[in-house]
């Protein structure tokens, strides 16, 4: 069964990364919250966006730094656990590849390839395709959908409203407060717009009449 998967919408600087971070912490047991980024995403089994991958570090190098094996892995399952992330997400060909010369697409597929390495039941993804182009960023979301699919639930963050309508809740955040939740019908209905469709010519000069 399909687990949730819940967007906060909302513009630059509305409280979209501070209110992912505060759920985080919120989750967080108290002796943990100046643990270790790595460890808390480790006991919670939260996967959180990486880093972006340095320029020298090697795909597979960049991969295991970002997440150590801790007490939870063998260095053996660890290995496997790393190496089975990259080629889900297509980059078992690129391991050798510097990470600092992957695309903003592959950039993004190797921070999701971090947060899988745990088996997380929470993914928590703050704007994971800003910057991406729009034939990567149909291949995330559809990965995300996967990972809704096989059980995760799916926390995301994002400014772009095309995006936002693939997630089963929507929150719309300005200035720090919510202004409206709910599935995408709900939150349409809610608005009590009305859309005109207009054809024709001069149409430039009709827009800047009804500006």
């Amino acid at each position: 069964m399909s687990h949730p998967m819940l967007v906060i919408v909302g513009p630059t600087c509305s409280g979209k990364t501070a209110l992912a971070v505060a759920v985080a912490q919120a989750l967080a047991p108290a002796e943990m919250l100046n643990a270790d980024s790595r460890q808390v995403r480790r006991g919670l089994r939260v996967g959180t966006c990486a880093p972006t991958p340095a320029d020298l570090h090697g795909v597979r190098c960049h991969l295991l730094d970002l997440c150590d094996p801790g007490e939870t892995f063998t260095v053996a399952d660890w290995l496997t656990a790393a190496r089975r992330s990259l080629e889900r997400l297509g980059l078992g060909n690129r391991s050798q590849q510097l990470a600092g010369e992957l695309s903003g697409g592959w950039k993004q597929r190797l921070a999701l390839a971090a947060c899988l390495i745990h088996s997380p039941r929470l993914l928590l993804l703050d704007e994971p395709t800003a910057g991406v182009d729009p034939k990567a960023r149909r291949g995330f979301w559809d990965e995300i959908h996967q990972l809704a699919d096989e059980g995760i639930t799916v926390l995301v963050t994002t400014h772009y409203m095309d995006e936002a309508e693939r997630c089963h809740r929507i929150a719309c955040l300005a200035y720090g407060n919510i202004l409206v939740r709910g599935t995408v019908a709900e939150v349409v209905a809610s608005a009590n717009l009305a859309t005109w469709s207009v054809t024709g010519p001069e149409l430039v000069r009709l827009a800047g009449a009804l500006r």
